[in-house]
């Protein structure tokens, strides 16, 4: 089962939960009316499938699925399409609502096809709540770094992880830094564009950004990319090391780069091996590291 399928059976589970939580109540009543009091009052009888539909039970479960839309896709006040069409959904089944209560009518001739106003806005709520429940992302989206929820929502094509301070001569430092941009030129070259590359918000190595928040901005990054390139040509103490496990965490396709596998710390030379998504390159030279990536991105990477 791919991940798509995955998270069609996760949604479909979900609404029909959501479905059965909303009218548990309503099915039990009849239940109850039908086998417990119907010899108190001989004249009360199962109201049946219609009765549901016409007697505005339906349109109070549309509210329901409405509402549950609007708050779970509701993204620190983002408007989407989801809140959106819930929104609009929602008025509509109000007007129609409202119109039979305000004018004392019924809600229907007692034939199904006549309470269309009632199933259809039912309809597209629940194919509303199918592809929210999809594509949800968490109210709480923006303390995600914390929890690490992968999504389908990709901000970068690439994040390119590597020792931008772990270098010991500024020399060094710079020479890696000239790397990774002539890697991240190549990489747009060949199709795989926005990157994010950290050391692009810095001019120099004295305007980097406190921990908290070099972390924050690296981690909710790592969750917007569809690729983790992890560049190791060297052993040295590097927070790139904490960047690719949170990457291994959260799912991403990682490939890692080093002159050889044994520069790699002990447990990454074998990561290859545990997961499809991670590939390991072993290569002497940025050089040969972009040749590589240039005639086998589509092995490598992910568009």
């Amino acid at each position: 089962m791919t991940a798509n399928q995955g998270r069609n059976v996760q949604a479909i589970i979900q609404t029909i939960a959501i479905l059965l939580g909303n009218t548990v109540g309503i099915w039990l009543s009849y239940f109850l009316i039908q086998f417990f009091f119907k010899g108190i009052n001989p004249d009360i009888t199962y109201p049946g499938f219609r009765s549901f539909l016409l007697d505005g039970t339906l349109l109070v479960v549309t509210f329901s699925f409405l509402t549950t839309i609007i708050i779970s896709m509701t993204n620190i006040i983002k408007f989407n399409f989801y809140n959106i069409s819930a929104a609009i959904v929602l008025l509509f089944s109000s007007i129609i609502y409202s119109r039979f209560i305000g004018l004392g009518s019924t809600l229907g001739s007692g034939h199904l096809l006549d309470a269309w106003y009632m199933w259809t806005p039912f309809i597209i709520a629940t194919i509303l709540l199918f592809f929210s429940l999809k594509n949800q992302k968490s109210v709480f989206r923006r303390h995600s770094w914390l929890k690490g929820a992968k999504n389908d929502d990709f901000d970068y094509s690439v994040f390119l992880s590597f020792a931008i301070a772990g270098n010991k001569t500024k020399k060094q430092r710079e020479d890696l830094n000239n790397d990774i941009k002539k890697l991240e030129s190549k990489l747009e070259e060949i199709g795989y564009k926005p990157n994010f590359n950290a050391s692009n918000y810095f001019s120099d190595e004295h305007e980097y950004q406190p921990p908290e928040i070099a972390a924050r901005e690296d981690f909710n990054a790592i969750e917007k990319c569809r690729n983790f390139l992890f560049y190791y040509p060297e052993k040295v103490p590097t927070s790139a090391l904490i960047e690719l496990g949170y990457a291994l965490r959260d799912r991403d396709n990682i490939i890692i780069c080093s002159k050889d596998k044994h520069t790699l710390p002990f447990l990454a030379r074998g990561l290859g091996d545990l997961s499809e998504n991670v590939k390991l390159i072993e290569c002497e030279t940025i050089d040969r590291l972009i040749k590589i990536l240039e005639e086998n991105h589509e092995t490598y990477l992910r568009k």
